[in-house]
């Protein structure tokens, strides 16, 4: 089994729902639909689907650059597949475990997909829970918690899936955007990862030529703290320990250049001490020498 998550921050819900079913079986067999806190909707009326999901995004934050929906993917080994075409259950028990323990209080839709060799499953999520602004989002630990028990979950109720042990990442990854999955599907450059080369080749240079590369390709640093921790590119932020979590050298070079408050206090009271060390030693040494010109004067 693996597990992908991926955001979206626009409020297209029906090309989404139009999506995971029209590649999926949902609309001939209602079977392969679960429908999460929508227990009294048709599986395959996909406009209720989306009046409900336009309905919770009302109590939306509204926050700009927050997330308004979830696309998860759950995907099993091919190997697998025989089975779970006799079982069509088991799909549909895993999204309603997966749900339930992922975006308990969301609106949720989930369609089995068995058009590829992979038997996979496409989950929608509403950005914020049902009745409140509160948003469904999780944390990276919270989603590894989730992957493990769905790992628990699978081992102890189909022990059958020998093939689809769930994949758990031994680092864990900053979830990606809908739009940057599709991308990289298609073998295309994302704009992050254009950023993270204008960075990486920038990193050459010195400080300021590095801020001037930056300046002229239309990216700027952006702060926490008086401390800069990343660049800004139109109007969306990237933070360096994402951008670079996977060169060591590149993060650490620019922690150098733009350290920690309290990193930069250490490194002044350092530069302090070390020199209040050498003002004692030089006015030691200077002091044995006047007091010998002072005596040879009174003698």
């Amino acid at each position: 089994m693996i597990i992908k998550s991926l955001s979206r921050k626009d409020k297209n819900f029906g090309q989404l729902l139009k999506y995971i079913f029209q590649h999926g079986g949902g609309k001939t067999n209602p079977e392969g639909v679960y429908l999460h806190n929508l227990q009294h909707h048709d599986p395959a009326d996909i406009e209720a689907h989306h009046k409900a999901f336009t309905e919770v995004h009302r109590h939306h934050s509204g926050k700009k650059g927050s997330n308004t929906m979830y696309h998860e993917i759950v995907s099993f080994h091919p190997a697998d597949r025989e089975y779970l075409e006799k079982n069509s259950h088991v799909l549909w028990d895993i999204m309603r475990e997966y749900s339930q323990q992922r975006a308990p209080d969301a609106v949720g839709v989930g369609v089995v997909h068995m058009n590829e060799k992979h038997p996979h499953m496409h989950l929608m999520y509403s950005g914020n829970n049902l009745h409140t602004s509160k948003s469904s989002g999780i944390s990276k630990s919270q989603f590894a918690a989730v992957k493990a028990h769905m790992q628990t979950y699978q081992k102890e109720q189909y022990p059958a899936l020998t093939h689809s042990q769930l994949a758990i990442e031994k680092t864990p990854q900053q979830q990606k955007s809908d739009a940057e999955y599709q991308l990289e599907k298609r073998g295309q450059t994302t704009k992050k990862e254009l950023i993270r080369a204008t960075i990486v080749s920038a990193l050459s240079g010195s400080k300021s030529a590095f801020e001037q590369t930056l300046h002229q390709n239309n990216i700027e640093l952006y702060y926490r703290n008086k401390r800069a921790v990343g660049v800004l590119c139109e109007d969306r932020k990237y933070r360096f320990s994402t951008l670079l979590q996977a060169d060591s050298e590149s993060l650490k070079k620019l922690t150098g250049w733009y350290p920690k408050p309290e990193q930069e206090q250490k490194k002044r009271d350092q530069r302090m001490k070390q020199l209040q060390h050498l003002r004692t030693a030089a006015h030691d040494h200077k002091l044995p020498i006047e007091r010998s010109i002072e005596h040879s004067k009174r003698v």
